[in-house]
């Protein structure tokens, strides 16, 4: 494994019964060898990238936040040096995973993917792709905007990005190089000026929808085939 890639991720299940006799220990923190199993998941690619042998880190994380089902966590990372990377830094950059849950719904949410139209594979593969691409583009103009002004990137807003990147376009298409140039200028000022809230406590929403949902059954034919059914007075309901 390259030494410029690391990792952060949660050690579960019996995942720790590979690691060797510890090297030291700091306070709920340990420098452990991790040794490669025998044998890999069919998954691996290239498992000859995966080095026989190598320190891990592991940092001992408790939480007292309400709402979490997990109360204690074991992280291993590969980042060893405890003075560049602090046990509060290792335990917050893993609970910024949540962020990639959250992508994942802004793209099916905000990007109104949640139902396909495509009829055929083909098709449906073309449509995602086309999502996965406008998605890419809003958010490198995200990551343009909060380096330009210096913004965390999580706090620039995916929502206000995709309404001024649709009120600019127009303007853009339409314009010259040297005027398109201004206008992105233009554009990633103005998303600039609407960030999300820093929020000071952890948010507990319940798992509960808003909206309740009708009491039809499934389509699980053709619509011809129900209309037919229906002509001939027989139910298409379920008991």
């Amino acid at each position: 494994m390259p030494d410029s890639i690391h990792f952060v991720f949660r050690v579960r299940g019996k995942a720790n019964t590979r690691l060797a006799n510890t090297t030291y220990i700091v306070e709920k923190q340990e420098i452990k060898k991790w040794h490669r199993p025998k044998r890999l998941p069919d998954w691996v690619e290239m498992p000859y990238l995966i080095p026989e042998s190598m320190e891990v880190r592991l940092v001992q994380y408790k939480v007292n936040t309400p709402g979490f089902r997990s109360k204690e966590f074991i992280i291993v990372t590969s980042l060893l040096d405890f003075d560049a990377y602090t046990f509060g830094d290792i335990a917050q950059l893993y609970f910024l995973r949540w962020n990639a849950e959250l992508y994942l719904r802004t793209l099916k949410t905000n990007m109104c993917m949640e139902k396909l139209k495509g009829k055929t594979p083909d098709i449906l593969y073309k449509e995602i792709y086309a999502y996965v691409l406008a998605y890419n583009l809003i958010r490198l103009v995200v990551f343009h905007t909060a380096v330009a002004h210096n913004h965390i990137l999580y706090l620039v807003s995916f929502r206000h990005s995709q309404y001024s990147i649709l009120s600019f376009l127009e303007q853009m298409r339409s314009s010259s190089i040297a005027a398109q140039n201004f206008l992105f200028k233009a554009l990633i000022l103005d998303i600039s000026k609407k960030l999300l809230p820093v929020r000071t406590t952890m948010r507990v929403e319940p798992r509960r929808i808003k909206q309740r949902m009708k009491r039809f059954t499934l389509l699980t034919k053709h619509r011809n085939e129900y209309k037919v059914l229906i002509i001939q007075g027989i139910s298409t309901e379920k008991p």
